[in-house]
This record gives structure tokens, sequence and C-alpha cells, in this order.
């Protein structure tokens, strides 16, 4: 199974015409990226970060990649320049939601059953909510609340 987060990003080139971006999670570890038209996508960055499989993942609009682990650890990368941009500290427990609020926020539900939210200006962590269960899926509100 791969996971996938699909955004759309407008062409440097263009401005007027918006580009597909695909980027997809293996369970060998890895995260592909695509780009271009929806019937003519370009590899553009192929990637092996961890030895386990890629359980979640999520792209804000300024090009953060979050990637969550199933070696427990979630990832950050920058789309735009290709790097790697470090590990989120202050995090337990094997994802199995990322989403981005805006660009402002991060938030990760898990299996252990927390969800945990991000200020993704210095990647402090806001809150963690306690549910109970494994986190399967959630959703956020328009307004952030």
């Amino acid at each position: 199974q791969i996971f996938q987060s699909v955004h759309k990003l407008e062409m440097a080139t263009n401005p007027r015409l918006p580009s597909l971006h695909l980027t997809l999670g293996t369970y060998e570890g890895s995260i592909i990226g695509y780009e271009g038209a929806i019937d003519d996508l370009e590899n553009v960055y192929a990637y092996t970060p961890a030895a386990s499989s890629i359980k979640a993942i999520s792209v804000n609009t300024k090009g953060v990649l979050a990637a969550g682990c199933s070696d427990d650890l979630l990832r950050l990368f920058d789309v735009r320049s290709r790097t790697e941009m470090g590990l989120v500290n202050d995090y337990s427990g094997t994802p199995t939601v990322l989403k981005f609020y805006q660009n402002s926020h991060l938030f990760c539900g898990n299996q252990n059953g927390t969800i945990t939210v991000w200020r993704c200006r210095d990647w402090e962590v806001l809150h963690q909510l306690k549910v109970g269960e494994a986190v399967r899926a959630f959703d956020i509100h328009p307004s952030g609340k």
C-alpha cells in the first residue's frame, strides 16, 4: 500500500499554469516525488530516509513535507530545495495520520492514542490530546477550532 499526499504548486516558469505535486511513501521507507501536469508527471526526487515503512505523510503549501515512519520517528523535508530539515522533537508512537493546518500547525495522530499539535514556526509542541484508542483518522475544521 502506498500513502500519498497531493498538493498543487504553481510552476515557476509560468505562474498561470498550476502543477501537480504528488508525494508517495512506501513500505520500504522511501519517499518519491513527482511534479507536472496530470498527463505528464516527472520524477523529481526519491529518498530513503528510513529503514521502516512510511505510515503517514503530509505536505503544506510552503513545501514542507512531514513523514511519519513505523520506527516512531517524524521526519521533516523541504520538497522545494530537496533537503532534509530534521526530526521533530517531543514525539513518540507510530504515526497514523498527519495533517497541516494552513502553514502554521502540524497535527499528528498515532497508534498510542494521542494527537500532537506542533507550531511550524519553531516546531514547539502546543498540545497533546489523549483520545484513548489508536487514531485512525481526523479532520481539522476550516476555522482551525
